[in-house]
């Protein structure tokens, strides 16, 4: 990993809606019947909160399925915000406060997932859904408890395996260099300093805005984009959880049925990655392969598409 690629992945790890080899110990439990109707735990991506799912909650429960979104340390309701970020903004003061997420690891951001699926699975079969670096929690997890689990479905996360044994390992691999064309301009402050990647969402800086929308949103109108910098992302993320080793394992997450949900139209998680990503993991486990479907999507632009990821999220259970 050069000094650079690190530098540029610590710049923009914010546009991804992200532990060393030990897993947690898996309670006991028995796991759920697959009669009973499941239940989706929705893991968000990097620099989100749980509210990214909201409309997704939504949709499935007028179809009359159960879902709950997954709350992250440190995200969403459990975000740790400041007066600085209000307006009038003070953001050279704000570019140096300290962020709880500075000491976050893998297992921090897996445990309440965890948690989650053990008080949920005695309802019925546990399908957890993850969304871009919420890849490698749901990894984390399906290390840690596999037999509560029916099945994982990846909406363009990172799926770590073999040689991509972390978020950043997935990113900067040569089958994602279309993502170098779409540069986002700095965030906040130093994330080898901080530890922690900031953004500003609530900017009005046209160029930042462009080049975001470019990156993570293009089919969005400005009125969408904003919606979604404003509603499903949040300043801060950890810096140092993309580094830590997210690879599932044979024995455990290699049990459990997946299915990969491809958004054709990411310039982030670029098609040409999620191909790689899927046959690294169908030659890690041959007896369970990757289902895959597709949907014309950017990364981001999947909050415009969940009607249709309800669809094949039916298709899952």
């Amino acid at each position: 990993m050069t000094t650079g690629s690190r530098r540029m992945f610590l710049r923009r790890t914010s546009v991804l809606g992200a532990a060393v080899a030990a897993t947690m110990a898996a309670p006991t439990a028995q796991a759920a019947s697959p009669s009973r109707a499941p239940t989706f735990v929705l893991i968000h991506g990097n620099s989100s909160t749980e509210f990214f799912w909201s409309p997704l909650v939504r949709e499935l429960a007028l179809r009359g399925h159960r879902s709950i979104a997954a709350q992250l340390p440190g995200h969403g309701v459990q975000a740790e915000l400041s007066t600085a970020y209000q307006a009038p903004q003070r953001l050279g003061a704000y570019a140096t406060e300290p962020s709880r997420l500075a000491d976050a690891t893998l297992d921090d951001y897996a445990e309440p997932v965890i948690e989650t699926v053990n008080r949920i699975h005695h309802h019925g079969p546990v399908v957890l859904v993850a969304h871009s670096l919420g890849g490698a929690v749901m990894h984390r997890v399906a290390n840690a408890v596999p037999q509560l689990l029916h099945h994982l479905v990846y909406v363009d996360a990172v799926c770590c395996t073999g040689a991509l044994a972390t978020a950043f390992d997935c990113i900067d691999a040569p089958e994602n260099r279309d993502y170098r064309r779409y540069p986002i301009p700095p965030g906040l402050g130093d994330p080898e300093r901080s530890r922690i990647t900031r953004n500003n969402w609530r900017t009005a800086d046209r160029t930042f805005l462009d080049a975001y929308r470019a990156a993570a949103m293009a089919e969005a109108t400005d009125r969408e984009l904003l919606v979604a910098l404003n509603y499903f992302q949040q300043p801060d993320e950890s810096a140092t959880v993309s580094f830590e080793d997210a690879r599932g394992h044979p024995a455990s997450w290699g049990t459990v049925p997946r299915t990969y949900i491809r958004l054709d139209r990411d310039r982030l998680i670029t098609p040409p990655l999620q191909v790689r990503m899927i046959a690294d993991a169908d030659r890690l486990t041959p007896h369970n392969r990757f289902r895959v479907h597709h949907l014309d999507s950017s990364h981001l632009g999947i909050t415009l598409r969940f009607p249709h990821l309800a669809d094949l999220l039916s298709l899952c259970v």
